[in-house]
């Protein structure tokens, strides 16, 4: 089916309209005039629950032909999807259950694949003198200075099979970082009328990179002079 014949089935059978059909039991809308919306509840209604199917089968796709096909298109399809999904919850075209449903699911996972907290931010720093003698990571445009609970691992990301042989697939999932951080300030936006203030420790946060260092300094720390 592929993933855009996928998610154009999901948004047919996550619409508002569709959903609200679908769940027009009385239960289904008490469910819905709750204020405090939850996935769960996404699962009671038939048509959501095969969007969700769908959405579960697409990443279980793309993660298993990750090993036997071109990563970078596999991992580019991962990316379609999630800048569609931010399109299509940005525009408020999905059932909120829905939309709760890929935050808790989809959109959280940036958190667990593309953040270090202080303590882990410390931790790489000293493991890396020992395995990045060479390119030595620095903190990148850090608004938010000392105060900063956060770091974004880009470059660890990168470096993950250095520092460890199993982490080929952490290196590149960086290809959806952007991506996944779209999809989550679309939830975010749509769960807070627009607010961005649960993700605030992330838009002035700084980025892991390299070092910047001169040439000389650089040879210094290859070949030890």
């Amino acid at each position: 089916m592929g993933v855009i014949g996928g998610l154009a089935i999901v948004t047919k059978m996550g619409s508002r309209d569709s959903a609200n059909v679908s769940g027009s039991s009385q239960h289904g809308m008490i469910a819905f005039r709750m204020s405090d919306v939850t996935a769960t509840q996404a699962l009671r209604r038939p048509l959501l629950q095969q969007a969700i199917n769908i959405l579960e089968m697409i990443r279980h796709s793309c993660a298993k032909s990750y090993v036997s096909a071109d990563t970078d298109l596999e991992l580019s399809c991962l990316s379609i999807a999630h800048d569609e999904l931010a399109y299509l919850v940005s525009k408020r075209l999905l059932d909120r259950h829905l939309e709760v449903w890929i935050n808790d699911h989809i959109a959280d996972a940036f958190s667990d694949l593309f953040l270090f907290d202080k303590e882990e931010m410390n931790d790489m720093m000293e493991a890396q003198k020992e395995f990045l003698k060479g390119m030595p990571m620095q903190t990148w445009m850090n608004l938010d200075g000392v105060d900063s609970g956060v770091t974004v691992k880009v470059y660890p990301c990168l470096c993950a099979p250095v520092l460890s042989p199993d982490a080929i697939q952490q290196r590149d999932l960086i290809l959806s970082l952007c991506s996944l951080f779209k999809l989550m300030q679309a939830c975010e936006k749509a769960a807070n009328n627009g607010s961005l203030d649960g993700i605030d420790a992330l838009l002035g946060c700084g980025v892991c990179l390299y070092e910047k260092l001169s040439t000389e300094v650089r040879d210094a720390y290859v070949w030890g002079d």
